[in-house]
């Protein structure tokens, strides 16, 4: 009997063995699985988004990847412009953002000359049109980043608009800034992205301004920095997320370790465009991310192949979202508008059919809504 309790005993030692073996597998295995997002459709989204950390999460804490578009008209046109180019806004175009491209976001380029009183190009219905706009949007469950894409790139609101793309904010940036806030404060869903593409600036310019001369206007003027503008944003009482894009043309945010903002609920943005004569790839592209992502929520607000070819270099498009989505970095590609591959335009019709260099596009966004594809969290 007693070798016999003695062999039970052995083998319950092993099995005991066995067993704590596969906890520490499974243990093991669990903590090398990285956890990822979950399915992103269109209105999943609920109350105000809040950045944690490096991710975007809603009011329930939920992390929100955002895959949309650009929708670009109101940067140059007061009334808008059909994505065909026809005279007027279509907002019926946003509900085939969601329905063609299951989008759950929309990046609303706007210009402060129309919207300030005293500009030369100031239109009275232009902020009323603004407001209809991410009304419609939010209805049909996107989420809005209203971006400021240019500036009249002068010291007053008076001055006639510069002709070309200023390199950094200018004083009526304030004034712009503090009257879209206090419209949109309470809205959720809605984020503001402060400047479109800062240029040819440092960042110690980039965040706390200075006097310069912008090489791509010849002007010279007071550049207000993003800081400035945050504080702007939020002494109106507006806690919505801050979206700060980095300079070269929003080309890197490898200086954000040192010249990141002061305060709260700011995200940065990274434009990827390649050219598809000469493309880079994903080394440059994360010397010029640096480690961003690790530490504040990145969100690419741009990207595209630049350059036409036949045929299309959709491998390039693919690269660059797969490149993202391996960082859990959101993003509004550029852009809803039948303009051809020079846009580079994402459809082909503006009831959203695809033009070759939105196939990539609208395959991403609509495996993103349904969760076949799901980003691991950065």
């Amino acid at each position: 009997m007693t070798g016999v309790r003695r062999r039970r005993g052995v083998a319950a030692l092993v099995v005991l063995v066995a067993l704590g073996i596969a906890t520490l597998l499974v243990v093991v295995l669990h903590s090398h699985r990285r956890p990822t997002f979950s399915p992103s459709p269109p209105g999943a989204v609920t109350g105000q988004l809040v950045s944690r950390g490096p991710l975007v999460v809603d009011e329930r804490g939920t992390p929100i990847y955002l895959h949309g578009v650009d929708w670009p008209s109101l940067d140059w046109a007061p009334a808008g412009q059909h994505a065909d180019g026809a005279p007027g806004l279509d907002l019926s175009e946003l509900r085939s953002m969601v329905t063609r491209f299951r989008a759950n976001a929309v990046r609303i380029a706007l210009n402060e000359a129309f919207l300030l009183r005293g500009s030369p190009r100031y239109d009275p219905e232009y902020g009323e049109l603004v407001e209809r706009a991410v009304r419609a949007a939010r209805r049909v469950g996107l989420v809005v980043i209203l971006d400021l894409h240019t500036v009249i790139g002068a010291d007053t609101s008076t001055a006639p608009a510069a002709a070309g793309p200023s390199c950094a904010p200018d004083p009526p940036s304030i004034a712009f800034w503090r009257t879209l806030a206090e419209r949109f404060r309470t809205w959720p869903g809605v984020v503001f992205e402060l400047y479109n593409e800062p240029h040819d600036i440092t960042w110690s310019t980039w965040r706390d301004g200075g006097l310069i001369t912008c090489p791509a206007t010849g002007r010279r003027y007071d550049a207000i920095g993003e800081q400035t503008l945050l504080d702007t944003v939020r002494a109106t009482g507006a806690r919505n997320l801050v979206i700060a894009d980095g300079i070269d043309w929003a080309g890197t945010l490898a200086g954000l370790t040192r010249w990141h903002l002061a305060g709260t609920n700011v995200a940065y943005g990274l434009h990827l465009y390649v050219q598809a004569a000469q493309p880079t790839g994903p080394a440059l592209w994360q010397h010029e991310l640096g480690s961003t992502w690790r530490h504040w929520p990145v969100i690419a607000t741009e990207f595209g192949v630049l350059g036409c070819s036949n045929p299309y270099p959709l491998n390039l498009e693919r690269h660059i979202v797969d490149f993202l989505a391996g960082h859990g970095i959101g993003w509004t590609a550029w852009a809803w508008w039948d303009g051809g591959c020079g846009f580079p335009s994402l459809i082909a019709t503006e009831a959203g059919r695809p033009f070759e260099g939105g196939l990539v596009v609208e395959a991403t966004s609509r495996a993103l809504a349904r969760g076949s594809l799901r980003p691991p969290l950065p």
